[in-house]
């Protein structure tokens, strides 16, 4: 599951990067850049032109860097090489999903990257940092190895070669050792990126991996999500329900028989379109505001009438933050009524709201207490708007509490 979640976390970035707002994502020092959309180029330093230049995020790589079943998102330009390296990685903390290294402009600077395999560690991937220090040749460089979703400094060393006995000495976490000419080539031949490298390991190597661009790794995404959910890959947009949407999980027995959705998952990243399927063989498309995830459906009854509601659940993300979602649907033969807060409470309609029902009813209510905050961001800091209590009663929500 930690691998599906990751991967929906990678799909929505590129899906909002894609659409135009990918800032949110975090990572990025705002006082330094702004990035708007994928399509934005990348400030790199060009170390043969001496300069600071523009790149683009053409290629994009899914990889498991770690052996450990968490994916990280590899996107790179297509001028990516030792003279502009250009490239980001972004990992999944269980949150979501974070760049956890880039080329910017300042790290690029006289500096140089190595992604390579490590066969001392069978499936892992490394990436060595090497700061060049002129006018000697002396090198700083950090090793990092990727973890849990993140990155980490596993080795930091400095390298030299003083000239007067033509000696490398390499200082690795405090140990000295002295190198050859020769020795010294063989030590830092696997950290290149596509030369001297000798492939042999049980799997596809990694500079033998061909890059997708990022609507076809958004493809490739959606199809490997319908094979970890178990679904067919050959019913086009349309995301089926889950086992919870089954009408025969709630007392709905010959009105409603299933309820399917297109999502950002399903490459819809206009909207959130339901799909109510009736028992007399009838259906009904609904439009919900807002580009989302489907993440659930629960049936409960809201309006203490006996019959249960559909309770769909969403995921969504903005500049401020990341939210939860709740569509309610009164079923009725042939026949799907949203009654939402937003259809009754005028002022939860112009802005998003994070839901939580609670596990309490308020006196009179019908409806277990339903949590609604909204949220505002200033200087990068998201922060709570307001905040209200509602309940359902007399056919309508209502505020019990503000």
């Amino acid at each position: 599951m930690r691998c599906l979640e990751a991967d929906i976390r990678h799909r929505m970035e590129i899906a909002d990067g894609l659409a135009g707002d990918f800032s949110f994502r975090g990572g990025y020092d705002e006082s330094c850049f702004t990035i708007t959309s994928w399509n934005s180029p990348f400030q790199i330093f060009d170390s043969d032109m001496g300069e600071q230049v523009e790149a683009d995020r053409f290629h994009a790589m899914l990889c498991d860097f770690s052996g450990d079943g968490v994916p990280y998102l590899y996107v790179y330009s297509s001028t990516n090489d030792t003279g502009e390296q250009s490239f980001e990685i972004y990992g999944w903390t269980g949150q979501k999903a974070e760049l956890i290294f880039d080329t910017d402009a300042e790290k690029s600077y006289r500096n140089n990257f190595y992604i390579y395999e490590d066969e001392n560690n069978k499936y892992e991937i490394r990436m060595d940092y090497e700061e060049y220090c002129p006018p000697a040749l002396f090198y700083r460089v950090q090793t990092y190895a990727f973890a849990e979703g993140t990155i980490k400094i596993i080795c930091e060393r400095t390298e030299e070669n003083n000239f007067e006995d033509e000696l490398w000495h390499v200082i690795e976490n405090g140990v000295e050792t002295v190198y050859t000419s020769e020795e010294y080539s063989t030590l830092t031949a696997g950290r290149s990126q596509t030369e001297n490298h000798k492939h042999t390991l049980p799997y596809t190597c990694f500079h033998a991996m061909q890059p997708s661009t990022l609507q076809e790794m958004m493809e490739g995404l959606n199809r490997y999500a319908a094979l970890w959910g178990g679904e067919s890959t050959e019913q086009g947009d349309v995301q089926p329900a889950n086992d919870n949407s089954s009408a025969e999980n709630a007392d709905l027995a010959g009105l409603l028989t299933n309820i399917s959705w297109e999502d950002i998952n399903s490459g819809n990243y206009d909207t959130t379109r339901l799909h109510f399927s009736f028992d007399d063989s009838t259906d009904q498309a609904v439009e919900l505001d807002y580009p989302s995830a489907v993440e659930k459906i629960e049936y409960m009854d809201i309006t203490g009438d006996g019959i249960e509601e559909a309770l769909v659940y969403r995921y969504f993300a903005n500049t401020a933050t990341e939210y939860t979602l709740i569509d309610f649907f009164k079923i009725e033969p042939g026949m799907a009524i949203n009654i939402s807060p937003s259809v009754y409470i005028k002022e939860l309609s112009n802005e998003v709201w994070d839901m939580e029902l609670l596990n309490e009813y308020a006196k009179g209510y019908t409806s277990p207490t339903l949590k609604v905050t909204s949220y505002g961001k200033e200087d990068g800091v998201a922060f709570e708007q307001a905040v209200y209590l509602l309940g359902y009663k007399d056919g309508s929500w209502n505020v019990i509490q503000e």
